[in-house]
């Protein structure tokens, strides 16, 4: 099949990386594969190494701010996808609303898929309404990536989704990397004995960071030694700012880290409290090196952490509940949270990227064939 999967940017972020990963599946199983990024800056993307060469990339360099400049980049879009000549049409994040028009104009009624990375509410934004008119086109596949996901889309557009797990490539790191890795969070943890916390997310009131450090102030006034590393851009300056404010050295704004699961890998345990999540790939890449994931019972995360077993889960999202699951967390032996940790392992086997892969391809191939599905 030739597979056109299109993107607004490829910048750094868990549905970026599963693109990027899903692409590279899928050229190696012998399907012409082309990635259509329409945004700027496909050039500095951190994911672009990682891409295989086997991957044909086209990048509109467009600027969608705006009504205006969303209008233009639309009818740039309708000419860029149709030259492509696809089988199959994959569309993610606020490409859904710029491939309007190819969708619209679908004279082929080749197929269109669409995988909504969060919540359906949070995913469609202002665009609600514009959302279900397009899913209303019979060629147009929604697709849940968790059975929380699904029932927010149910909510949202009234009508079943395809549901197909997400799935990671995990970039297993070298001992040498673990050990840089290690070196320098020893450097600038707080506490030596005191158990070590990943925040691998972009700072961003979705991700929930500062009640997240006002609960890591709550446990420490009472006496629990732990150190959070926030890694990833900061979006939001004036969140980053606020944590600043708030005095707590143990709460450490890294940024970034092209090699996270190094990281990962000598931490005691991903820490994510977001208010709202789809199912993170960082979750599973966590779950990849064996480590248990302490969250939030958002979105497909309270689907994938089962609460004691291959990880925490939060009672909610607020710092008292985010401050009662940290303490649990650190009050467990060190055996405890390793056997955590091999649990969460068993529970990645089920979700690589190969199993992914494979279900997207049995529905593309399907459907393109002229089948329908309901729902799974």
């Amino acid at each position: 099949m030739k597979i056109l999967e299109v993107i607004y940017t490829l910048g750094r972020g868990g549905a970026e990386r599963f693109i990027v990963d899903l692409c590279n599946e899928f050229s190696r199983r012998g399907h012409e594969v082309t990635l259509l990024v329409i945004g700027r800056g496909l050039s500095a993307s951190p994911f672009l190494p990682s891409l295989s060469a086997d991957v044909r990339k086209i990048s509109l360099n467009c600027d969608a701010d705006g009504r205006f400049n969303a209008v233009w980049t639309m009818l740039r879009v309708q000419p860029a996808v149709a030259a492509v000549g696809a089988d199959v049409v994959h569309c993610h994040l606020f490409a859904l609303q710029l491939c309007c028009l190819p969708m619209l104009l679908n004279f082929r009624k080749i197929p269109f898929f669409y995988t909504v990375h969060n919540d359906a509410f949070f995913d469609a934004g202002t665009y609600l309404r514009f959302n279900r008119m397009l899913f209303k086109l019979p060629w147009v596949h929604p697709v849940a990536i968790s059975p929380a996901s699904a029932e927010s889309f149910q909510r949202a557009y009234s009508f079943e989704p395809l549901l197909i797990v997400n799935g990671c490539c995990p970039k297993f790191p070298a001992e040498g990397e673990v050990s840089a890795a290690e070196k320098e969070i020893n450097s600038l943890r707080t506490f030596p004995d005191g158990v070590v916390f990943i925040n691998l997310a972009r700072v961003t009131a979705q991700k929930n960071q500062l009640e997240m450090a006002e609960a890591a102030r709550l446990c420490v006034e009472n006496g629990i030694h732990l150190d959070i590393f926030i890694m990833g851009d900061l979006c939001d300056a004036d969140i980053a700012e606020k944590i600043r404010a708030l005095g707590t050295p143990y709460v450490h704004l890294v940024g970034p880290r092209d090699k996270p699961l190094s990281y990962l890998a000598c931490a005691d345990a991903l820490l994510l409290p977001s208010v709202q999540e789809g199912m993170p790939i960082s979750l599973l890449e966590t779950c990849a090196v064996a480590r248990p994931a302490c969250v939030t019972p958002v979105g497909g995360m309270k689907d994938f952490v089962i609460d004691g077993k291959n990880g925490i889960v939060s009672a909610g999202t607020d710092r008292m509940r985010i401050a009662e699951m940290l303490a649990r967390f650190c009050s467990l032996p060190a055996k405890a949270r390793e056997k955590m940790g091999k649990r969460a392992h068993g529970t990645y086997k089920e979700h690589t990227m190969e199993r992914c892969a494979d279900s997207y391809l049995l529905r593309m191939q399907k459907i393109f064939s002229g089948e329908r599905f309901d729902g799974q």
